[in-house]
């Protein structure tokens, strides 16, 4: 809840350009790079192009904030994904021309989706794994995808956040596989 507090805050207080918050939030590469302001690269995950651009991130943001802090540890999120959604900035300048400026929290936002589908893939057992496959595929074309193409959209973002999410996820999951195993609760049924 704090967290979507900030960002709606964050984006609100960039739109409104409320107090010169804009000339130290955005990001570019030319900022980033050349002037080695890389902090920027985690301020401007908290700013946004305008309120459709906020509301659409935050329309995932939201309810899968609820979903993986719910179901892991803070630490797991926000920190890992707010230090990864960084690092996804910084591999994303490093490609824009110099003065092009990156805004929005939306590589986090597919980091969280993809995290989220591939832990489920790897932790739930009561479900077949092409049947686990077939529903994040699903959920992944449904949700994640695209309907129109925008030229002012970093899908590159998208792209590094997903691809971010599967790896940090199997990462993840590796560390913790015994953790996962000793939650799973069996119960036997009684035989007709």
């Amino acid at each position: 809840l704090l967290l979507g507090v900030v960002l709606f805050g964050g984006g609100l207080s960039y739109l409104a350009q409320f107090a010169g918050v804009e000339s130290w939030m955005s990001a570019t590469g030319e900022a980033v790079f050349q002037k080695h302001e890389y902090w920027r690269a985690w301020t401007t995950l908290f700013a946004h192009g305008d309120h459709s651009h906020l509301l659409s991130n935050a329309m995932l943001f939201l309810p899968l904030t609820y979903l993986l802090t719910g179901y892991f540890s803070l630490w797991f999120f926000p920190v890992l994904a707010l230090i990864l959604g960084g690092v996804i900035n910084l591999i994303v300048l490093e490609t824009l021309p110099p003065n092009v400026t990156l805004l929005g929290i939306s590589g986090v936002v597919y980091w969280m989706g993809a995290s989220w589908l591939t832990l489920y893939i790897l932790i739930e057992r009561r479900t077949s794994l092409r049947k686990k496959f077939a529903i994040a595929l699903f959920l992944s074309l449904m949700v994640f995808i695209p309907e129109t193409y925008k030229p002012e959209v970093s899908y590159l973002s998208h792209f590094v956040g997903w691809v971010f999410g599967i790896l940090s996820d199997l990462g993840y999951y590796l560390i913790h596989r015994k953790t996962f195993q000793k939650a799973e609760v069996f119960t036997e049924l009684p035989a007709d």
